[in-house]
């Protein structure tokens, strides 16, 4: 039996090794890299432990983890010794500043990016062996030199590909040292810690507690005073993020967020010029698309409000700022509509594609639920943007058994323009998904497209696992 494990892990090895130097071919032919070859490669380990792991094999998990990281360290060994030198620079005391940004630097753009390719992927989860991230955090917090601050957060940013990779960094205190950064740092610190702290707020645990950290007031402080668009888009990025979590919508309304996100779009539109170079002009549709993407999503939750006491019995007191906006929600919606109708969904993507990666579709999906025809605009034109990405049409489609099912209802909907932009993106998935959306799905989205046309006592006659998806912040 000895030897017939000895066979197989040698068997093993060098099936490993060929996957991964292919994998490694692929993935370094382009500068971007290829990330449809990780994916196969993770395949290939899946596959492998498979069949290794039944008998006459008998591989256990931990004995076959174990050979795939000595197959790793043996292709990498070069950027395995990189790593072990940065990370003794990042340790010694006697390391100057430059030296400390330098490794940094080189962690950030060299052994971290672009992470579709496997070695950029084995150096980052090196490092993360090594302790590495722990030092990183201390030193940011340590409030270093300006040029070490920066490329140490640049590198934390890099780093974040992964959602392991991401709650590493928050576990060893990221967010304790980013709060005080963002109110006091100059505005280029600022921005790298908007755009790491934007990774990170894809996780709904994490949104409710850099909610309770205050990071609402700052986001806030930076949409209202901010005179530069990309710290804008920055903070309305992350105020989005926030903004896709139910339990968070009634804080961020009564916070004034509605009327901060309101009145920073307006402006912007209306100060737009249309000499700007390309840069600034694509920044300027950004900043507008994401806005409005985190208004649409506080109007989704006051509509559910409303309807509380219809579908479930009981009396919700809408008061405040909420109130406000149920009273006013077709004028702060208007300049939403209006702006839809001068942009395009391409324009989108070409800001996106290779600036932006998505972990979850969900907060862009769930609009096309909404009870407010806009809202459910903003879902469709967001989703005939979103779904020119392959990567997040796979996302898409794992999500919830399949989030192709609302594009699918939508296509099929009253209003002209959702319904054409949700063909739109309904053109890109065809390819990969041609299976009709579950009957729940298409009823769901038939009742918020009609919502008016039912009494009360209808809706309470419905099917009670109906009552409960139709409203939206139950996702």
């Amino acid at each position: 039996m000895e030897a017939v494990t000895t066979m197989a892990e040698r068997d093993l090895r060098a099936q490993l090794s060929d996957a991964l130097l292919k994998h490694v071919r692929r993935s370094s032919s382009t500068d971007r890299g290829d990330p449809s070859s990780y994916t196969e490669y993770e395949k290939a380990r899946t596959r492998l432990f498979a069949i290794y792991s039944n008998s006459p094999h008998n591989l256990d998990e931990s004995r076959f983890n174990a050979i795939i990281q000595d197959v790793e360290d043996a292709c990498f060994a070069s950027s395995k010794a990189a790593v072990d030198r940065h990370i003794t620079v990042l340790n010694s005391p006697k390391s100057t500043a430059n030296e400390i940004s330098s490794s940094c630097y080189d962690l950030s753009f060299v052994h971290f990016r672009p992470w579709y390719q496997q070695e950029r992927y084995y150096s980052a989860d090196y490092f993360a062996r090594r302790d590495g991230i722990r030092r990183l955090v201390e030193i940011i917090g340590s409030r270093p030199v300006r040029e070490v601050l920066r490329y140490a957060l640049s590198a934390c940013w890099n780093f974040c590909s992964s959602d392991y990779r991401s709650r590493l960094l928050i576990r060893e205190g990221i967010l304790d040292v980013l709060k005080p950064l963002m109110k006091e740092s100059s505005r280029e610190e600022k921005r790298k810690c908007y755009g790491l702290l934007w990774g990170l707020l894809e996780f709904q645990d994490i949104q409710i507690q850099v909610v309770e950290f205050g990071f609402l007031d700052i986001f806030c402080k930076t949409i209202k005073d901010s005179d530069d668009m990309k710290d804008v888009e920055l903070a309305l990025g992350c105020t989005h993020c926030c903004c896709s979590n139910f339990r968070l919508h009634e804080q961020a309304i009564q916070s004034g967020l509605v009327d901060v996100i309101f009145s920073t779009c307006v402006k912007v539109i209306a100060d737009f010029n249309y000499e700007y170079d390309e840069e600034d002009r694509l920044a300027t549709i950004m900043l507008a698309y994401t806005g409005y993407n985190a208004l649409a999503s506080l109007c989704l939750h006051v509509n559910a409000k409303q309807r509380l006491e219809t579908v479930h019995n009981r009396v919700h007191v809408c008061d405040g700022k909420v109130k406000d906006l149920i009273d006013n929600m077709d004028e702060k919606l208007q300049p939403m509509s209006d702006w839809m109708e001068k942009n395009d969904p391409d324009e989108i993507r070409e800001r996106e594609d290779g600036h932006y990666v998505w972990r979850y579709m969900r907060p862009f999906t769930v609009l096309l639920f909404g009870r407010h025809p806009v809202v459910r605009r903003m879902g469709a034109f967001a989703a005939a943007n979103l779904m020119q990405g392959a990567e997040n049409r796979e996302i898409c489609a794992r999500e919830d058994g399949n989030s192709y099912a609302p594009i699918q209802c939508t296509a099929w909907g009253r209003d002209e323009r959702a319904r054409q932009w949700a063909k739109k993106a309904m053109s890109y998935i065809y390819a990969d998904q041609s299976d009709p959306p579950p009957l729940q799905a298409i009823c769901r989205y038939y009742i918020s497209d009609n919502f008016e046309r039912f009494s009360d006592s209808s809706l309470r006659r419905l099917p009670r696992v109906l009552q409960r998806s139709i409203t939206p912040f139950d996702h």
